[in-house]
């Protein structure tokens, strides 16, 4: 399935980040959440998608963040989250 529209980043200092983020699984070092204006919905028959089955949920990031901290995080976010894969400044 594939979501088309127009999303934006909110911030954990925006206003409107804990309302929103309380609608999600609380994770450690959560910095944003995408806000996504859905204007398209694309979906296949599903003929050549696999089968897959849901296990559970995976505990490596959780673990991980809680391992850095709030410093950890942050300065990992500097050194490698400055820029997305094209180039674009980022968080």
């Amino acid at each position: 399935m594939r979501l088309h529209g127009r999303g934006e980043v909110v911030l954990a200092d925006d206003p409107r980040f804990p309302v929103l983020a309380a609608r999600l699984p609380d994770l450690p070092g959560a910095c944003a959440v995408i806000r996504v204006d859905v204007t398209r919905v694309a979906d296949s028959c599903g003929f050549a998608v696999p089968l897959t089955e849901y296990r559970a949920q995976r505990a490596l990031l959780p673990g991980w963040a809680e391992r850095r901290g709030p410093d950890g995080l942050t300065a990992y976010r500097a050194d490698r989250n400055a820029a997305s894969i094209d180039g674009l400044p980022a968080l």
